[in-house]
């Protein structure tokens, strides 16, 4: 007799969650991090869950800042529009005329 689909599908997850199992990550919470998760898991979300989206979601932020500021470093900077303030005010404090 074969073993149901069921316990094929709970013997597989097993077999995968041992081989693929994530490492663990202990973190200290101060009153600010412990609001935060309660707010993340307010809807049910387990922990753990919440705060492995959490830290997907700040990961992914964080590449999208770091592509913007590189794709803002890229651009070309603009054309001088031949005025030196500084320089002028300068001469003009010397007596000079620009």
């Amino acid at each position: 007799m074969s073993p149901s689909p069921t316990r094929r599908l709970a013997a597989s997850y097993g077999a995968s969650y041992i081989c693929f199992m994530a490492d663990t990550v202990t973190i200290r919470i101060d009153a600010h991090t412990a609001h935060a998760l309660a707010v993340l898991t307010q809807d049910g979300t387990n922990r753990s869950e919440a705060i492995r989206q959490a830290l997907l979601e700040a990961g992914e932020r964080r590449e999208r800042l770091t592509a913007m500021k590189r794709a803002f470093l890229r651009q070309p900077w603009p054309a001088e529009d031949g005025r030196n303030l500084a320089d002028e005010i300068a001469q003009e404090r010397e007596g000079q005329t620009p």
